[in-house]
């Protein structure tokens, strides 16, 4: 029997850039004349580590030239090998942050929430090589319009580059009601972001930051209901990962084509303080909010500990040590909410050091 050896083809999204630089890889183009043959795939990235799988997505934390391996095998001796060089750079990508924070309103006031806004603020810039203050643009009280949140995007949009990333942290009240224009929400509910002038719902929020021209975008959010944001219909709220209609589905839906999330044109991470059947609480021994309570406290390096202790703070990280934190606390006191989060990122969002 005559076999004939595969051959190896294979994409990186992208080629090259700022590092920590998040690369796509995809060999679904390699193939193999014998029909039948069941290909294998091999990848060396040329720093040491090495996956499997027709797809996989990999960091290249320092910069260089790597050239990374493809290795095709189809079970029956026959083998072919691809190679891309993958160019990174030293890190060139600017943060910004837009951090609101809504304690003074004219009806129900909270406690705590621009305390969080304020913290949260100052502990990004406790890492300078990423944040600079002029960056961050920190809306606070009666300064926190929708109008005044809509012309920081836009601004931040006209400077930013494709490279940039963008971090939005919201603590304030939050609310629901009846789906309206566009009728897209599974539980028949459109959430709200309750800022000091007007609402402003999930549908409305996303059509304010999905064209904002970054390559990351995180969104955090401390308010009650705001698992809505991320999904319209509930789950399991212990779910690690929960997607749906909301925001984030808004802000990585491609409006003309269904992209697998690898081929998304920039990382996307949405993290809520609770399900969007579910209040967020205040505690006042905390002095803040229970979820940016302990989204501060992973900040302080405690998420790289428990996560691959590479010097570097991810949403991912900081939702895996926040969101066991806070549902054993508020379950402790009988007032339970479960952080969600989505996430299309390639690899970790780097947020902070």
């Amino acid at each position: 029997m005559f076999n004939t050896d595969p051959i190896a083809r294979f994409t990186a999204t992208p080629g090259g850039g700022a590092a920590p630089l998040d690369v796509w890889f995809d060999a679904t183009s390699s193939s193999d004349a014998d029909v039948g043959d069941e290909l294998s795939f091999s990848w060396n990235f040329g720093d040491g580590a090495q996956d499997v799988g027709m797809t996989c997505s990999h960091r290249f934390a320092v910069p260089g030239i790597y050239r990374v391996q493809l290795t095709v095998d189809d079970g029956w001796g026959g083998t072919a090998g691809a190679y891309l060089d993958v160019t990174v750079s030293e890190s060139a990508r600017t943060y910004y942050a837009i951090v609101v924070g809504i304690a003074n309103y004219y009806e129900n006031p909270l406690q705590y929430t621009d305390d969080d806004a304020w913290a949260f603020a100052n502990r990004l810039l406790q890492s300078p090589s990423m944040w600079d203050a002029n960056n961050i643009v920190l809306l606070l009280n009666r300064d926190a319009t929708t109008t005044n949140f809509v012309a920081a995007v836009n601004a931040i949009s006209a400077q930013a580059t494709p490279n940039d990333a963008l971090v939005i942290f919201y603590s304030g009240h939050g609310s629901q009601w009846g789906d309206r224009a566009p009728f897209d929400e599974a539980d028949g509910m459109d959430e709200a972001l309750c800022f000091i002038d007007a609402d402003m719902t999930d549908d409305g929020l996303a059509s304010v930051l999905r064209n904002v021209s970054v390559g990351q975008l995180l969104v955090l959010v401390d308010a009650c209901y705001s698992g809505g944001l991320i999904r319209g219909q509930s789950e399991d709220a212990s779910a690690s990962v929960s997607i749906g209609v909301g925001l984030g589905e808004d802000l990585v839906r491609d409006p003309e084509i269904t992209k697998d999330l690898g081929e998304l044109g920039r990382s996307v991470v949405v993290i809520s303080a609770s399900a969007d059947y579910e209040y967020s609480i205040e505690w006042t021994n905390f002095g803040h909010g229970v979820f940016t309570y302990y989204l501060l406290d992973a900040m302080t390096g405690l998420a790289d500990v428990y996560g691959n202790h590479d010097g570097l703070i991810s949403a991912e990280e900081c939702y895996a040590v926040l969101a066991p934190n806070v549902v054993s606390f508020t379950s402790s006191i009988g007032q339970v909410h479960h952080p969600q989060i989505l996430d299309s990122s390639i690899g970790e969002l780097i947020f902070a050091k």
